[in-house]
């Protein structure tokens, strides 16, 4: 699976959730106070130095179809055909919320499963999906199945001053080391 955005500065956002201080944290630094009577919370979440370094972006162009599986007509045909699953999972229906859920993983991964085993004629009908992101609606994802390669690529470095990492890092409440 090749997971990809739409707009460039999601896939800062997707990758550096990773680095964001767990919701209990957060919550703790804002009750601190610090001693002088500053209302500031203590710094973020650090993010290594060297993910820069280890890292590129490739820009290229979808091929095939791609179902938008928070579609109104993606999710009455996924709520039927996987109530089974939504039950053994514990969760209330399969809705719009219930696709951008983080856990349990396991059943956003057959949901996958079941798009990516859809055939016509003895083909695969989808070569991935395209979902919002949970981290905003107005950010678009892409999960393009192996068989589905995306053409005319490029790839780019990038540098700590990047305008669309500089955004990522601060709707996480990051800072690079």
């Amino acid at each position: 699976m090749l997971y990809a955005s739409t707009q460039r500065v999601a896939t800062f956002v997707e990758c550096l959730a990773y680095f964001r201080p767990d919701i209990g944290v957060i919550a703790g630094m804002r009750a601190i106070v610090g001693d002088d009577g500053d209302e500031e919370p203590p710094g973020a979440g650090l993010v290594p130095a060297g993910w820069i370094e280890r890292r590129c972006v490739g820009r290229g162009t979808l091929v095939g179809d791609h179902v938008d599986i928070g579609h109104h007509e993606s999710l009455a045909r996924l709520r039927s055909e996987l109530a089974a699953r939504v039950v053994h999972h514990g969760l209330h229906d399969l809705d719009g919320a219930a696709i951008r859920l983080t856990a349990p993983r396991a059943f956003t991964q057959e949901v996958s499963r079941y798009v990516f085993e859809q055939t016509v004629d003895g083909r695969r009908r989808w070569n991935g999906l395209a979902y919002l992101s949970k981290h905003g609606d107005d950010l678009q994802n892409w999960a393009v199945f192996e068989h589905a390669h995306p053409e005319n690529i490029h790839v780019t470095e990038f540098a700590s001053d990047d305008a669309d990492l500089v955004v990522a890092l601060a709707l996480h409440g990051l800072q690079l080391e």
